[in-house]
């Protein structure tokens, strides 16, 4: 039996989106889609423990077994991650499982996930975000992040307190990371707002937490051609695959930490380090990571002269919800 705190299910490369970033090919998502079989799900169900499950895609709305697939991982902490188009016609299932949080992509601004995402996403997104919280579901907007679009975040925070929903910020892997002064500044925007997170280890290293990467030790990603691999924004290091010997997939689990997980040489001398390893290794963090220069959240409540208490009490929230519904 393999166990973890995080399960990532990419459940079927089907989507009804054209996504022009999508890392799936457009064949895959449409004409040739790949799904996960009931019996793919049985034996993950058999072989993978986990605290918390996290459901993507493709368009995991549109996965012929979604019904089964909530029942199977009820004792779980459930995530689904959706474009929020398919949200409507499955509300009555929606409401039935035992989900712990929907996530709603978009990306860094109307502008920029109109044009990535199709005509009119934007509103439909946040459209959804109000269908859901008026059916007692509990979405956040997920958004991605990167230079290009650091000046446009402000849409995206404005969204999220209007709405009164998390949002949580993810690095764009494609892209380079941004400089590590913008990357301390995007921290204490988010600590500003009221439900705001940057899903990276270096951001809970800044709170004073235990940030640190959890690919092949507390995470374990299973794709929808069936390849098992320790992190879901990684998907060319391969520990296995489904069926496969449950100690053969541990003992690559453990290759994979040791000789990958290392800790790059410009994080040297950092206190962080040997915790944190570099941050997310997929985005490259560490390029940006404004911790090797000793700021924390610490100097962030001296320089704006706040309530240490009421910080460190919103960490505390701010951690909880990472720990229970996000991936990283």
């Amino acid at each position: 039996m393999l166990e973890a705190k995080e399960l990532i299910i990419y459940l079927t490369s089907q989507c009804n989106k054209r996504c022009e970033h999508c890392y799936i090919s457009l064949d895959r998502r449409t004409n040739n889609p790949l799904s996960l079989s009931l019996d793919d799900l049985g034996w993950i169900y058999d072989n993978i423990k986990a605290k918390k499950v996290i459901f993507l895609g493709g368009e995991p709305l549109l996965y012929p077994h979604l019904e089964e697939a909530l029942r199977l991982f009820s004792d779980s902490l459930i995530t689904i991650s959706t474009n929020s188009t398919l949200v409507r016609k499955n509300i009555k299932l929606l409401k039935k499982a035992n989900i712990e949080a929907i996530q709603l992509s978009i990306e860094g601004g109307e502008e920029e996930t109109n044009y990535l995402r199709g005509k009119n996403m934007w509103n439909t997104v946040l459209d959804t975000a109000k269908f859901l919280k008026k059916n007692n579901l509990n979405p956040y907007l997920r958004a991605s992040f990167w230079l290009g679009n650091y000046t446009n975040l402000k849409e995206v925070f404005d969204a999220g307190e209007s709405l009164d929903i998390p949002v949580a910020l993810f690095p764009r892997v494609d892209k380079p990371p941004l400089p590590p002064n913008l990357t301390r500044d995007l921290f204490e925007v988010c600590l500003s707002k009221k439900n705001c997170i940057v899903a990276m280890p270096n951001f809970f290293q800044y709170l004073g937490k235990k940030g640190r990467c959890g690919a092949g030790e507390e995470r374990i990603n299973v794709f929808y051609d069936k390849r098992i691999t320790p992190c879901n924004m990684d998907l060319d290091y391969t520990l296995g695959r489904i069926g496969d010997d449950t100690d053969s997939i541990k003992e690559n689990m453990e290759i994979f930490v040791k000789n990958f997980k290392t800790i790059p040489v410009e994080c040297a001398g950092c206190k962080n380090a040997s915790v944190c390893k570099g941050s997310c290794y997929v985005a490259r963090a560490w390029l940006g990571c404004p911790l090797r220069y000793n700021v924390n959240v610490d100097s962030f409540i001296q320089h704006y002269n706040l309530n240490k208490e009421k910080v460190y009490e919103k960490a505390e929230i701010l951690t909880d919800f990472m720990r229970r519904v996000l991936v990283c």
